[in-house]
């Protein structure tokens, strides 16, 4: 079963917007989710709430328990999400575009394209609202899609 160049064009160009536009829609939601600069005049009140509470619960941090330690705050978790997405879309996006350009079995490109797409957007609605192990399964089926991009990579490259 082939797919068409035109067909794999409009598919990879789609899962493309669908990315960049995911990362910026990140970038600008964790800008309201992280200290600002004093310039800026204010500071998003999911912060001042979480500094407000760490004064308060100061005194008794002696009696809490090391997971109780570990705080993983509103900001860090945004901070994550936009370096996770640093981390592995931009490799995807190029591994997508090389794999178009030097394998002609666009079929597998499409739907490795289409299956990191839907697992780089679905890992971070994992990642926002603290889905585990399903955040995990995501970025996991993202990395496999990357890896069989590679894998058709080479396979085009040495294709006679």
């Amino acid at each position: 079963m082939a797919m068409s160049k035109d067909a794999a064009v409009q598919i990879l160009s789609l899962c493309n917007l669908v990315l960049v536009f995911k990362y910026f829609m990140t970038v600008i939601l964790q800008g309201g989710r992280r200290t600002r600069a004093p310039e800026d005049g204010f500071q998003p009140s999911a912060l001042k709430k979480e500094a407000n509470e760490a004064l308060l619960s100061g005194a008794d941090a002696e009696q809490k328990t090391e997971s109780e330690k570990f705080e993983f705050s509103v900001e860090k978790r945004w901070q994550r999400i936009v370096m996770n997405d640093l981390e592995n879309v931009l490799i995807g996006i190029v591994m997508i575009w090389i794999s178009f350009f030097v394998s002609d079995d666009y079929l597998v490109t499409a739907i490795c394209a289409i299956l990191f797409t839907l697992a780089r957007v679905l890992h971070t609605v994992c990642y926002i609202f603290a889905l585990f192990p399903w955040r995990a399964f995501c970025w996991m089926f993202g990395v496999l899609s990357t890896l069989t991009l590679a894998i058709n990579i080479v396979y085009g490259a040495f294709k006679s």
